[in-house]
């Protein structure tokens, strides 16, 4: 008697795997050089950031790490430097290797962060925009306009200038991450509102939508379990590349002396105390976290245009 065959199982690890591949986002990623490069930097800077402590050589909130004999040491391979300090130290005496690292992880959590407020606040503002129409899409859609006549660092600026404002001088140090995150997600919220709307008008006029309403379903839910599958595509692009600017703004409102203290290593921070000794030959301290600074936005920031490209179905 013959033993029927056990059925392979279609949704296991490899034959997902298998699939993914197979995918047109894949392939297309795979086919471009440039994507792949951007796409190990960003994963090196991803990594970096997730396992800063235990990839950076000193800690640079510990003050017994931390010593003022050590301050301006030049890099490795500049003469007088120390070997226990590769990229050289600040005016402090930090070690500039471990403040970058630390500082990658601080500037892309405030850039994710602030993305994923300003998307969530942006893709229902403009869901309620583009399904009810009327009255509520004129009246979101004007400030939105009203906004976007301003640059967003302006915005990042007023916003953080009001809440600092508000809670005095002695209390913004202890929530600075929290004032920047929402600063920057007020600034962007804009470029997700106005996709999703325009998204959402094209999308509630299709069937699947005018059977639900037929169904009796409710507007939150048409909208929730409907429009937002499908509009989930250009958010992601959008996300991609807000998550660039955003870290690039916290950089500027950090160096600009608005976004994080000193005390809190971010690129900016890191960039603004350079600064102040670029011209006195000390120029590592700005010059190598603003390189890095660069490399990181740059290589998110194409990571979006391939994105932007792979999900649009008439460049495949």
């Amino acid at each position: 008697m013959k033993i029927a065959s056990r059925p392979t199982n279609r949704r296991s690890p490899k034959r997902i795997f298998e699939n993914v591949l197979k995918s047109d986002i894949a392939r297309s990623f795979l086919r471009s050089k440039v994507t792949i490069l951007v796409g190990c930097i960003t994963l090196i800077f991803v990594v970096t950031a997730l396992f800063a402590p235990w990839m950076a050589p000193h800690n640079p909130y510990d003050p017994e790490s931390i010593s003022v004999m050590n301050s301006f040491l030049p890099p490795a391979w500049v003469e007088g430097a120390d070997i226990r300090f590769i990229l050289g130290t600040d005016p402090v005496g930090r070690d500039v290797l471990s403040a970058i690292i630390y500082g990658t992880r601080t500037s892309l959590g405030i850039g994710l962060a602030s993305v994923i407020l300003a998307a969530t606040v942006g893709v229902t503002l403009g869901l309620i925009s583009g399904y009810y129409g009327g009255g509520v899409d004129a009246f979101i859609m004007r400030i939105a306009e009203i906004q976007l006549t301003f640059p967003d660092i302006l915005i990042a600026l007023l916003v953080d200038g009001i809440i600092r404002s508000f809670l005095g001088p002695g209390h913004h140090g202890n929530i600075s991450i929290f004032v920047v995150i929402l600063a920057i997600s007020l600034a962007y919220w804009v470029h997700f509102a106005r996709v999703v709307r325009a998204t959402t008008l094209v999308e509630k006029s299709k069937d699947y939508v005018n059977a639900a309403r037929i169904a009796k379903k409710s507007s939150v839910y048409i909208m929730a379990r409907h429009l937002l599958p499908n509009i989930l595509g250009p958010v992601l692009v959008i996300a991609t590349i807000n998550l660039a600017l955003a870290i690039v703004t916290e950089a500027t409102l950090s160096f600009l002396g608005l976004g994080l203290p000193p005390t809190q290593p971010s690129l900016g921070t890191l960039i603004r105390v350079g600064n102040d000794y670029l011209f006195s030959g000390e120029w590592w301290i700005a010059i190598v976290p603003g390189a890095v600074l660069a490399v990181m936005g740059l290589s998110v920031n194409l990571l979006g245009d391939w994105l932007r490209d792979a999900l649009n179905p008439k460049l495949r």
